[in-house]
């Protein structure tokens, strides 16, 4: 993707980005082989310069499956294999660096895993949990729910973060903490528009600028992500999904984008009563959708979905009848 590769080498810092310009600026991607199996075995097959980002025993136990830091150079075939065939998986995140990987690995270690407060009526103490902060999906709602230290002291060794938009294909989003550590932002790109020059005219003498190889200063405390924090993640994750949800079914059902506020609305009512798949989150936000106006009412079926005593495979069933004897409804309506 020439327009991918172009953005992430040759689109000089903007000025409010935070550069050092004695040092050289390096650009790595991390991988979530989690996601895709080939990750560990490209990176290793190609002997890529790489740093797994787990710890002691998750990272014996956890190897293949871990996130990798991993050095890029633009004229690798592994490079290439990322931006063409990995771009639209959420597996990848890139950024931009003045530091070495070691000290930069070390850096995003504390990341991995933080420490998750308890929410109401739950009787676990702070547990450690694992934290996919370089899933594209994930990094652009944790950026928003961030407190300004912790924002500071994630992005303090990186110049600016990219990755791919979710929501948008084509889009390429690029996220950086301003150098007057006040502001965060986020620039949004469009690849199909990106006119890359024919002959490449980048300089090379920041090259031969030594890499920073200092030790980043790593906080003692854990990161910790506060109840707060969770509910507006998950507000936000909410919100993603009721709208990706509206956008697929409104070319076969009488649902549009602007039912989003109902969709949230039915989406909580159905995870805190229980239900745990996206599959059955669906069918009751569209079952509910199209009945309106009091919908539980209505539905004996949509009703009994709910009851805690069901098992999904029992609510899917239950949730399928429900939508299969309104969308019949329906049509003899419109038939008679």
């Amino acid at each position: 993707m020439d327009s991918l590769q172009y953005c992430l080498f040759h689109t000089p810092p903007l000025e409010d980005m935070p550069v050092q310009t004695d040092y050289r600026i390096k650009t790595y991607a991390i991988v979530n082989a989690a996601s895709d199996e080939k990750h560990y075995h490209q990176f290793l097959k190609w002997h890529i310069p790489h740093a797994i980002l787990y710890k002691e025993e998750d990272a014996i136990e956890l190897e293949t499956v871990a996130p990798y830091l991993i050095e890029l150079d633009e004229t690798h075939d592994h490079t290439q294999w990322l931006m063409t065939k990995q771009w639209g998986t959420h597996s990848v995140i890139y950024l931009k660096s003045h530091y070495a990987l070691e000290p930069l690995a070390e850096h995003f270690r504390r990341y991995t895993k933080v420490i998750v407060e308890p929410r109401e009526n739950d009787n676990r103490i702070e547990t450690p949990a694992f934290f996919a902060f370089y899933d594209p999906r994930v990094m652009k709602h944790y950026f928003t729910v961030m407190t300004r230290e912790q924002m500071t002291e994630f992005c303090d060794p990186v110049i600016s973060f990219s990755y791919e938009d979710d929501d948008q294909s084509d889009h390429l989003l690029t996220s950086y903490l301003k150098k007057s550590g006040e502001q965060w932002s986020t620039l949004t790109t469009t690849l199909g528009k990106i006119t890359v020059p024919d002959d490449d005219t980048t300089e090379t003498t920041e090259d031969t600028l030594p890499e920073l190889e200092d030790e980043i200063e790593v906080p003692v405390m854990p990161v910790i992500l506060t109840i707060a924090q969770q509910e507006a993640f998950d507000e936000r994750q909410q919100k993603r999904f009721c709208r990706r949800l509206l956008n697929d079914l409104q070319t076969h059902y009488p649902v549009s984008p602007d039912d989003s506020d109902e969709a949230l609305y039915y989406l909580k009512e159905a995870v805190n009563n229980g239900l745990t798949s996206e599959a059955t989150q669906s069918r009751y936000i569209l079952t509910a959708l199209l009945i309106k106006n009091s919908p539980l009412e209505k539905s004996k079926k949509l009703r009994n979905a709910l009851k805690t005593t069901q098992d999904e495979p029992s609510r899917m069933k239950l949730l399928d009848q429900a939508l299969e004897e309104l969308t019949t409804k329906k049509e003899k309506a419109r038939v008679g």
